[in-house]
C-alpha cells in the first residue's frame, strides 16, 4: 500500500491541481467565447446595414442610368426634330402659298370646264374676255 500511495497521491495530487487549471481555462474559454459571439453579433449587424446600402446604391445607379438613357434618347429626338424645324418651315410657306393660289386655280378649273363644255365658241369668248378676264 506504502508503495501505491507514494505513486497514486502525487498523481491525484497533479490531477486535482490539473482539474483546477482546467476550469479556469473553460472560464477564459467561455468568456472569450462570448466576447466573440458579441464581435460576430456586431458584425452581422454592421453586415446587414453595408448590404442594405449596397441595395440602395445598386438601385440608384440603375434609376440613374435609366434616366441618363431617357435623356439621350430625347436629345437624340430633340437633335433630329430640329432638322425637320427647316423643312416644316419651308412647308408651311409652301402650304401658305398654295392656300392663296387655291381660290383662282378652282376658277380656272371652272372656266376651263365651261369653256369645254356645250357652250359655242360666241358663248365662250364673250364669258372669257367680258367676265373671267374681269374677274382675274
Amino acid at each position: 500500500y506504502h508503495m501505491i500511495a507514494k505513486v497514486v497521491i502525487p498523481k491525484m495530487d497533479a490531477l486535482a491541481l490539473k482539474e483546477i487549471e482546467l476550469g479556469i481555462a473553460n472560464r477564459k474559454l467561455a468568456q472569450a467565447n462570448s466576447e466573440l459571439q458579441e464581435a460576430q453579433d456586431q458584425l452581422d449587424a454592421m453586415q446587414e446595414k453595408f448590404d442594405i446600402a449596397m441595395a440602395e446604391k445598386q438601385k440608384l445607379q440603375d434609376e440613374t442610368d435609366l434616366t441618363k438613357k431617357r435623356m439621350d434618347a430625347a436629345n437624340a429626338l430633340i437633335n433630329g426634330l430640329a432638322g425637320e424645324k427647316v423643312r416644316w418651315t419651308e412647308q408651311s410657306a409652301e402650304f401658305a402659298d398654295e392656300i392663296s393660289r387655291l381660290v383662282g386655280d378652282c376658277a380656272m378649273a371652272s372656266a376651263f370646264m365651261s369653256y369645254t363644255g356645250p357652250f359655242n365658241k360666241t358663248f365662250r369668248d364673250k364669258l372669257v374676255h367680258e367676265y373671267f378676264a374681269a374677274d382675274l
